[in-house]
């Protein structure tokens, strides 16, 4: 599917994951948003083929807004891949990059503010994770698969951690009890969705 629309993987499951929000907001009788954003963490730095003797991490967070509603396969997959694209190449990374230095050498108080005033842009935070792409073994015993989760930050209520692994691709969910009780029900339709893929791409 990625391929067959000249996009990543990581487009192809977001599409999957706003058909399953709409869907699961619909059924519930509460979509009343066209979008949401997501707090999503990329690399301000290319991933080198040798990685130096002295790693050092050079994350930024960057706001995506993931559109809603959308039916047709085709627009759904433009629109998620022309707002993360707007993003990535645009001044944002590298202005929170820099807020974020600024930020780790200020007073606990001030620093927890400012955290929390960007996160409560957001409704949640997403990864995008690319595992080891053959099985890995831990003391001998092989790793069937992994799954993760991502951390939140001021009021969140949503997060998704999409990790590929030896050629599966899981989707981790953590949500907020209150406003959704069920993140299972969510994980359901999310899988649902994806399965639909094959159909999209025969009509293509």
């Amino acid at each position: 599917m990625a391929k067959a629309h000249d996009t990543t993987v990581t487009t192809v499951m977001l599409a999957a994951v706003s058909r399953a929000l709409t869907e699961y907001l619909d059924t519930h009788g509460d979509r009343r948003v066209s979008d949401i954003n997501l707090m999503v963490p990329m690399s301000i730095e290319p991933v080198a083929d040798e990685l130096p003797e002295e790693l050092g991490n050079h994350l930024t967070i960057i706001l995506m807004r993931l559109p809603l509603g959308i039916d047709d396969a085709d627009e759904l997959i433009d629109a998620i891949a022309t707002s993360m694209s707007r993003v990535r190449y645009s001044f944002e990374p590298h202005v929170n990059f820099a807020t974020m230095l600024g930020v780790a050498v200020t007073p606990g108080p001030v620093a927890h503010a400012v955290v929390d005033l960007l996160a409560n842009k957001t409704v949640g935070q997403l990864t995008s994770v690319p595992g080891p792409v053959s099985t890995v073994r831990i003391a001998g015993t092989p790793v069937e698969g992994i799954l993760g989760w991502v951390p939140m930050s001021g009021d969140q209520a949503f997060g998704i951690c999409i990790f590929s692994y030896n050629g599966k691709v899981s989707v981790g969910i953590a949500t907020d009890a209150g406003l959704v009780p069920d993140p299972g029900e969510v994980a359901g339709m999310i899988e649902d969705k994806f399965a639909t893929f094959a159909g999209w791409d025969e009509e293509d």
